[in-house]
């Protein structure tokens, strides 16, 4: 039988996870610092990828960041040219961001990196053990957006 939580061990986690992030970052930042693209704009270029064309207040939503923040990041993925605004046949103001041919040939180099790189963690590590983390920090993120819904 499970027992629950300390708040103390949840917060403990919470640190770790924190600093976890930075490190992910930093990870990231070093796997791209070549491409010309930041790890904010990778975020966005792999939404693109997982979720098609979409307008820019979607992404945010789902991202859980504001709609400016993810609009300059939209801006420089397009000038960059990873991505391009298209005309968006179901609101005539808000035009949808779409990666570009380039933009899918650098988000594949990105994830063919990124596969090599956690691949040499990876034989490091327990799947079964990532695999329980995975499910137990989506529980977490939905518990903790349950709580926010309620405010």
């Amino acid at each position: 039988m499970t027992r629950p939580a300390d708040p103390d061990q949840l917060y403990a986690l919470i640190t770790e996870i924190r600093k976890a992030f930075g490190e992910l970052r930093t990870f990231s930042d070093a796997q791209i610092l070549d491409l010309g693209m930041t790890a904010a704009m990778r975020a966005v270029l792999e939404d693109l990828d997982m979720h098609g064309a979409q307008t820019v207040p979607d992404i945010a939503r789902r991202k859980g960041r504001t709609r400016q923040h993810i609009q300059q990041l939209a801006d420089a993925l397009v000038e960059a040219g990873f991505a391009e605004f298209r005309d968006n046949p179901a609101h005539r103001r808000s035009r949808l961001l779409a990666q570009t041919k380039r933009g899918r040939e650098v988000f594949s180099e990105i994830r063919r990196r990124e596969r090599t790189s956690l691949g040499e963690a990876a034989e490091r590590l327990d799947g079964s053990r990532i695999q329980a983390t995975t499910d137990f920090l989506r529980q977490l993120r939905k518990d903790l957006a349950g709580q926010t819904d309620r405010d």
